[in-house]
């Protein structure tokens, strides 16, 4: 697999240009600090001097992992927040200290790289690499916006959030996930974590329509938003997807190990390519629980 330097979109390890945005692969080119002939850039060691990429004594793997921190913090304040406040975003990322920190990181990251080199007697495929910056990136996007953007946020975000990519357990609490993300308890729906909560009516409309778990599946989150509390239009979240069901709308479903594609529009969201709402604030809180989950069952 390919990451485009452009926009980010896997692509087959063959490719020539990208499948989202046509970026010309065969464009990218990197110089052999060493011998200076110039190398593709998913090249991890020259193929003239044989010298390794990831042992460069200069910060270019960090200035790298910086200009992609920057370009996804300013596509998710534009998409998420407010796309006006991005140079407030931005200035904040300095006067913080928080550049400082995410240096610090790109270094930790690359002497990992180094050590998992040197212990596995090879190179780590370029692909693999930026996979791995990708994702880390990501993470201090995360927490950037949350810790220390809590001031300009319009939408506020639990720091709970934040416990998760930095525990990294390989089994998930799904009540106490949902709760930190979703804090259902201030949502203006209604919303149990305890389906007893609903009436035999809510659950066997919901049932009908829209929520169609597998025998082993756990239900652990449930909201009904249709206007006579009939339970014909809501959503919930299981231990393997999230269900849903909108006014006017097909039923969806969203698998959390096939998640492609989650596209935040004005009021509303696309989860592969299907329409879902419940309200702005509810809408965000659900892109950043989706995005966590993304990368849990990737992993």
């Amino acid at each position: 697999m390919a990451i485009c330097p452009q926009c980010q979109t896997p692509n087959p390890s063959n490719a020539l240009f990208c499948i989202q945005c046509g970026f010309d692969f065969a464009s990218m080119k990197r110089i052999c600090p060493q011998c200076q002939l110039p190398q593709a850039v998913q090249a991890t060691s020259c193929t003239n001097c044989n010298h390794s990429f990831l042992l460069q004594e200069d910060e270019t793997f960090e200035k790298e992992f910086l200009g992609l921190f920057l370009k996804r913090i300013r596509k998710r304040v534009v998409e998420d927040h407010q796309a006006s406040n991005i140079e407030e975003y931005l200035q904040l990322f300095y006067t913080s200290g928080f550049n400082k920190q995410l240096l610090e990181t790109g270094r930790q990251l690359k002497q990992e790289l180094f050590e998992q080199n040197e212990l596995l007697g090879k190179t780590i495929e370029w692909d693999d690499q930026h996979h791995l910056m990708l994702e880390t990136v990501e993470q201090q996007v995360d927490y950037f916006i949350i810790h220390f953007c809590e001031a300009i946020n319009e939408i506020a975000l639990s720091q709970s959030i934040l416990k998760y990519d930095s525990t990294r357990s390989e089994k998930l609490d799904f009540p106490s996930l949902l709760n930190d993300f979703l804090q259902p308890e201030i949502a203006a729906y209604t919303i149990h974590s305890n389906l007893l909560n609903f009436s035999k009516m809510q659950i066997k409309n919901a049932t009908t329509l829209y929520l169609f778990p597998a025998t082993d599946e756990r239900i652990f989150l449930m909201g009904d938003l249709s206007i006579r509390q009939n339970g014909k239009v809501g959503f919930a979240f299981t231990d393997k997807a999230l269900y849903w069901k909108a006014q006017f709308q097909e039923a969806g479903i969203l698998n959390y190990n096939n998640i492609s594609l989650i596209e935040v529009k004005k009021d509303w969201l696309l989860l592969n390519g299907q329409f879902f709402s419940v309200s702005s604030s509810f809408n965000l809180r659900t892109v950043y629980l989706l995005r966590y989950l993304s990368r849990f069952f990737d992993k």
